[in-house]
């Protein structure tokens, strides 16, 4: 089996979702597939667990971000949370098989329309106890069930809206290890930068957008520079991307032209820089990329609390909740 058999009573009574299937993506990604998962359990009344449990990183995350992942999800998620869901190993039950999103989408408004007639009590809720998903949970949003499909940026669209209108709260989302809170927190202090700004600029595999020019940033910034008494840089860019996925730098790169631009232009704002490069110890950096997404990650949330995050990852649609 792919996974190991982790089943004690409770889990037998519980009804149970199961994530089956995997592919790799970005970390900010898999975040955001996991509190989708946990949305859903909470909707289904059923526990979550993942294939490989909580050694699923080699398996969910792509090395085109980082040559290093690590052995574990909690370097860098909290998996203490939720009681642990959803990064336990799946039950070895007989479980329903969905292998597509329309068929997911039915089922899944099924259950909900009968547990809203009827109760969760009813026989007609016993139907199934087991669900493995086994197909690609992003295909949601393509087939009409866009009230079922991930939370891209969390912004509580989405399943997020769903699960909102039904409890009447915000849905759970996956939160940081403790290991990249520490080390975000430690190197705020070392810069003294208490109110600090985030900007986040993604080139590499998004193309030479607009709002990726330097003079529309510092605009961007300019804006929010009441509110902070310095910048961190984040800057995923042709030379980034082939410094993680250890490809050869092309020659002349983008960044030979781009990043020195941009520093000139925002180095005119007369607010403290500080660079990705400079922020992190760059053996962190080159060991292991995706504890330093989750660092910037962490940081954008805390900035985009005082209105203090720029992200380019969506341009136009403000800073995603990564």
């Amino acid at each position: 089996p792919l996974w190991g058999l982790v089943m004690d009573e409770s889990d037998r009574r519980q009804r149970a979702v199961q994530l089956t299937y995997v592919n790799r993506a970005g970390l900010g990604d898999r975040r955001s597939l996991f509190s989708w998962l946990l949305a859903l359990g909470k909707l289904l009344d059923a526990r979550t667990y993942t294939a490989f449990g909580r050694e699923g990183p080699r398996f969910y995350l792509s090395q085109a971000h980082s040559k290093h992942i690590s052995k574990t999800w909690s370097n860098y998620f909290d998996t203490t949370t939720y009681d642990g869901h959803p990064f336990r190993d799946p039950v070895a039950n007989d479980c329903v098989v969905v292998r597509d999103a329309a068929s997911f989408c039915t089922l899944v408004d099924n259950y909900l329309e009968e547990k809203d007639r009827v109760g969760i009590s009813s026989p007609a809720m016993s139907a199934w106890r087991c669900l493995n998903i086994s197909f690609n949970p992003w295909l949601l949003a393509l087939c009409n069930c866009s009230h079922l499909a991930i939370d891209v940026m969390g912004v509580q669209r989405n399943i997020a809206q769903t699960y909102i209108n039904r409890y009447f709260r915000l849905p759970p989302r996956i939160p940081p290890s403790h290991k990249i809170v520490q080390l975000a927190d430690s190197a705020v202090r070392r810069h003294n930068v208490s109110m600090y700004g985030v900007m986040h600029v993604r080139r590499a595999d998004r193309g030479h957008r607009e709002c990726t020019r330097p003079s529309v940033i510092a605009g961007e910034m300019r804006q929010r520079a009441a509110a902070v008494d310095g910048w961190i840089i984040y800057t995923y860019t042709e030379l980034k991307l082939n410094a993680s996925s250890g490809k050869e730098p092309t020659a002349p790169s983008e960044d030979e032209v781009y990043l020195p631009s941009l520093r000139r232009m925002l180095v005119r704002l007369g607010k403290p820089l500080i660079f990705e490069s400079e922020f992190l110890p760059i053996e962190l950096v080159h060991h292991d990329n995706y504890l330093a997404y989750g660092v910037g990650a962490y940081l954008m949330q805390i900035a985009d609390l005082r209105g203090a995050c720029i992200d380019t990852r969506f341009c136009g649609v403000g800073c995603a909740r990564i």
